[in-house]
This record gives C-alpha cells, sequence and structure tokens, in this order.
C-alpha cells in the first residue's frame, strides 16, 4: 500500500521520542501499531506500509496527514525560536498512536533517557509480547493490557523497570478493569488529564504525552528538562513546568503540542539553545 507524503520517517518514527517500537534496518522501518506488525518503506513521493493492519484510513490517521503542517508556517514565522525549529525540523509529524502503544512506553520513560527507552520497551515486548513475522523479520508486539497485567514485579524489575515495574503492572490492571483509555480522546483535555493521573505511574508530563501522541488532544504540552529549558526563553527563571505549559497553552493554544514537538527535538540537537537559567 503506498501513501503520498512529505513525511520524515526517520524524524518522526525514530528521532523523535513519541514513539520507541521502530527502527530503520538500511531498508524500511521496522515497528508495530495498534497490535499488528509493520514495515514502512521510503519511496520517493511518500511511503510503502507492508502490514496485516491494511487500512489506509489508520496509516494516514497514524501519521497525522490529514492536519496541515504547512499552516504553522505564519505562526513560527512570529516567533525565532520556532521558525529555526520548524525550518529545520520540515517533516516532522506528530503521531496519532492507539492509546494503549502510549501509555505503556511513556509510563516506562519516566526519569529515563531515549536510548534506554527504548531497550526498555524492546525487553518488555520480548518477554510478554506476541511473537509475529512479517516478510521473515521477526517482531515482538507490545503486550496486552491483560498479559502484562498477568505479570510478576520481580520478572519487570529483572528486565531493569526498577520502581516503574508495578506501576506499569497496576495500570494494565486498570484497563482490564473497566479504565477506558478510549474514551480519553471524546473528553475534554483537563478532563482528561486528571483521570489519567489516576493511573499508578503517570504523573502530569506521562499524562500530557499520552493525551498528545495518543488521544489527539493537540493542546497537550508535555514538559520534560529540554523543554523546560526550552520555554525559559519564554520565561526567563521559571522552573515550574505547571506555569510552563500554561504559557505554552496562552501562545499557541490548540497548536501547543504539535508545537512542543518541533521545540522539543530542536533542543535536543541543539537547534535552539535551550536556556539552563
Amino acid at each position: 500500500m503506498f501513501i503520498r507524503s512529505d513525511v520524515d520517517l526517520d524524524l518522526t518514527l525514530v528521532r523523535s521520542a513519541q514513539v520507541f517500537f521502530w527502527y530503520f534496518d538500511g531498508r524500511e522501518y521496522v515497528g508495530q501499531a495498534g497490535g499488528q506488525p509493520a514495515l514502512i518503506l521510503p519511496r520517493e513521493d511518500g511511503f510503502e506500509v507492508i502490514s496485516p493492519m491494511d487500512d489506509e484510513a489508520f496509516w494516514r490517521d497514524y501519521f497525522d496527514l490529514g492536519r496541515d503542517y504547512a499552516a504553522l508556517e505564519p505562526i513560527c514565522e512570529r516567533d525565532e525560536y520556532l521558525a529555526r525549529s520548524y525550518g529545520a525540523l520540515h517533516g516532522l509529524h506528530v503521531l496519532n498512536q492507539p492509546v494503549w502503544d502510549t501509555l505503556a512506553p511513556f509510563i516506562i520513560s519516566a526519569n529515563n533517557n531515549v536510548v534506554r527507552i527504548r531497550a526498555l520497551v524492546s525487553k518488555l515486548c520480548e518477554a510478554l509480547g506476541e511473537a509475529r513475522s512479517i516478510d521473515g523479520i521477526d517482531i515482538h508486539l507490545l503486550p496486552t493490557p491483560e498479559a502484562l497485567a498477568g505479570a510478576s514485579v520481580e520478572l519487570l524489575r529483572g528486565m531493569g523497570m526498577g520502581y516503574r515495574a508495578p506501576y506499569l503492572i497496576e495500570s494494565a490492571r486498570a484497563v482490564c478493569d473497566g479504565f477506558d483509555l478510549e474514551a480519553l480522546r471524546d473528553m475534554p483535555y483537563e478532563q482528561a488529564h486528571k483521570q489519567l493521573l489516576q493511573l499508578k505511574g503517570v504523573g502530569p508530563k506521562v499524562a500530557d504525552c499520552v493525551l498528545l501522541f495518543g488521544c489527539r488532544h493537540s493542546q497537550a504540552f508535555p514538559v520534560d528538562v529540554w523543554m523546560e529549558r526550552a520555554m525559559r526563553n519564554y520565561m526567563p527563571g521559571c522552573t515550574n513546568r505547571a506555569e510552563l505549559k500554561r504559557c505554552a497553552q496562552r501562545l499557541w493554544g490548540a497548536d501547543a503540542g504539535i508545537l512542543q514537538q518541533y521545540l522539543f527535538h530542536a533542543a535536543r540537537m541543539g537547534i535552539i539553545v535551550a536556556n539552563d537559567k
């Protein structure tokens, strides 16, 4: 299935830290989405998808191809930090992932770096996820809530999950017991954020990651150490992450989360100076 697009696959799938399932093997991007293995092959004017998930509408939504990213340019032109970020990261899209695909990985992400998050997510998939093969490539899927709910804390700690181990299990059990992840998409942002905070291991930043990358709440604005530094260009001296988030949402409204992804990646790459003071 060929999909025409100008999305930068490497920026979006591998380098943006919004998803941790994908890697490039020299020919294609290997990963998963929505409980199905997938290969994404770069093509001149888009990409080809090889997957049991052969619904074009799913993949167009996954890569956020319905959003007019060019419409962000006038907003970015008025701001030197956004202008540099947007200009250098053309083709970066914010993914619309299935909600469970974001919840477990972002619980793992707490106080972790990207390399370690990817390694831990991979270990979790290999230990508890279904093994599948596509075009001769083996892929272990993210374990279902049921599979994770039945795991032991000792098993997860043995993978290196540390204090996150019981949080993963308890959150999976909550989902199995009726915590409705899909309902988060239809709730107002603030209500959905409060709802997620009821889950073990989900703080304000993890909740915003789930809402932005899994629930289509584009005003969600995750603030980690990189965004804390980047946002001090707008609020010098501020160390309160909640205030920095509110500042971004006042400035950019419903586009705050989309622009966050540009600022976040630009700060990590040194495209913009992240203010440490």
